[in-house]
């Protein structure tokens, strides 16, 4: 059974951190000691990606609506290694938080590749990601001399194992501690929303939005769901209890995994 458990991990693991999207939010500085410097949003993602393609709109926890103008993002990425490469966009007033977030938006179709936030939770309540619920980061920046001080230059970043800061800025370039590489058989543009997930719907959605099967599998690799999704259509998990799950989805002769957490 452990060895079971440790194949399980090693082969989901792989992919849950990245390729989630051809694009996806690397970086984030929004607040720091004194007087906010150098805010912005890094976008990583596959070499030759066109990100004016895309743009980002920031969201108010307090209301979950969006403020400010829409990001428009610009640029091809580069190769900065194994086919990735990350594009910095500088961006004044960047929100505090507790909570505040952001979503990466496709333009063409108003797809959402993802709705991110920090020092908190947020369901947006208009705009590409109205009606959906935000994945908290985890970790947050600060001014605040009882609870810690961010430097100046540092930020918040996205590393094989999460989102860790604040550590020192690396705008434009992959991060320390992070290994990308182009998986071919992956589903393009997938994204699986909310979660964690507490009311037992969890949605799926992808470029093609074809129908889908889905298996769930439990920390010591028991397949405990399996379902053909169809499009438009939800998965009811209620009877799944909390913990957290390996999912791993088929569309298309593609795959896709995810990590999943039931509260």
């Amino acid at each position: 059974m452990k060895k079971l458990y440790f194949l399980v991990v090693a082969i989901f693991m792989a992919t849950l951190s990245f390729g989630q999207t051809d694009v996806f939010i690397n970086e984030i500085h929004y607040d720091n000691v004194g007087g906010d410097i150098g805010e912005g949003i890094e976008i990583a993602g596959v070499a030759g990606t066109d990100l004016s393609l895309y743009r980002i709109s920031l969201y108010n926890g307090n209301g979950g609506a969006t403020y400010g103008s829409s990001i428009n993002l610009a640029g091809v990425l580069p190769d900065e290694g194994n086919g990735y490469g990350a594009i910095w966009f500088n961006e004044v007033g960047i929100q505090n938080g507790a909570p505040d977030g952001m979503a990466l938006i496709r333009i063409s179709d108003l797809f959402v590749l993802e709705f991110l936030s920090y020092e908190g939770v947020i369901t947006a309540t208009n705009g590409a990601a109205n009606g959906l619920t935000s994945t908290d980061i985890g970790v947050q920046e600060e001014d605040n001399s009882i609870s810690g001080n961010t430097p100046i230059g540092y930020s918040l970043q996205l590393t094989n194992t999460g989102w860790v800061g604040s550590v020192l800025k690396s705008e434009g370039l992959l991060n320390n501690n992070q290994t990308l590489s182009i998986v071919k058989n992956q589903i393009k543009d997938f994204a699986m929303y909310p979660n964690p997930v507490a009311n037992g719907k969890l949605f799926m959605t992808s470029s093609l939005n074809l129908n889908k099967k889905v298996e769930i599998y439990s920390l010591t690799g028991q397949q405990v769901f399996s379902k053909n999704l169809k499009r438009q259509q939800y998965l009811n998990i209620s009877k799944l209890t909390k913990g957290i799950y390996f999912v791993k989805v088929e569309e298309n002769g593609k795959i896709a995994t995810r990590k999943l957490v039931v509260d």
